[in-house]
Order: C-alpha cells, then sequence, then structure tokens
C-alpha cells in the first residue's frame, strides 16, 4: 500500500503560489465556467471523468468554486441600487431644506409633510 504524506503549512503554500502564477488549466476554466452558469451537475459529471474519482471530483470542483468566490467582485448589484437610493434622498432632502429656508413657519411645515409622504413613496419603488 502506498503510503499517504501530510500536507504541511509550506506544502499548502507552496501550491497556492504555483497555482496563482500559472493560473486555472483549460480543464480548471472550464469547469469555473460551468459553476458560475449553475451547472453543478455537469461540472462533477466533467471531474469525475477527468479525475478518474468521484472524491477528486468533488475536491477539485469545491477548490475551483472557492477560487471564484474569492475572484469576484464583493459589490453586488442590490448595494449599487441602495447607494443611488441613498444619494437621490439625500438631493431631495438638501433641496428641501433649501426651499424652506425661504418659508415662514406653517409653509415649512407642510413642506416637511410633504417630504415625508414622498420619501414613502420612494422607499416602495426602490424596494
Amino acid at each position: 500500500m502506498k503510503e499517504q504524506y501530510k500536507l504541511t503549512k509550506r506544502n499548502i503554500s507552496q501550491r497556492d503560489i504555483i497555482n496563482e502564477i500559472s493560473g486555472l488549466s483549460p480543464f480548471e476554466k472550464r469547469l469555473s465556467e460551468l459553476l458560475k452558469s449553475n451547472l453543478d451537475k455537469r461540472a462533477f459529471q466533467l471531474a469525475k471523468k477527468r479525475l478518474g474519482n468521484i472524491k477528486r471530483a468533488r475536491d477539485k470542483v469545491n477548490t475551483i468554486r472557492n477560487f471564484n468566490y474569492k475572484n469576484t467582485p464583493r459589490k453586488s448589484h442590490y448595494y449599487n441600487r441602495l447607494q443611488m437610493y441613498q444619494d437621490y434622498v439625500n438631493e431631495k432632502s438638501r433641496q428641501v431644506q433649501e426651499e424652506m429656508k425661504t418659508q415662514t413657519y406653517e409653509e415649512s411645515k407642510i413642506t416637511l409633510e410633504n417630504f415625508k409622504k414622498w420619501l414613502e413613496d420612494t422607499t416602495e419603488i426602490f424596494k
């Protein structure tokens, strides 16, 4: 029986450096594309066919999945939309404040109530 060796921190760091410099092989790039398009079953089949063992295939797919996760930008569509909404509300509130400076107390109360109503309406739109 073949003797197995343990992965040390040094070996792991060496492998990481080599993978970082050399990049992904064509087979790994294909797996990456399959995982990005949510074809997990197809990715497992391809990995098993290439690597010959389901355990090796599972490990390879998980490493590629982690690689994809690390290399995706963190700002999502939701974040951009939220930022856009906050900018929109800040601009509108600045306009209302400028308008209220020139108004009397009663007029500014009405303006403030209108702004609150507008704010409620826009939160419904941006959800």
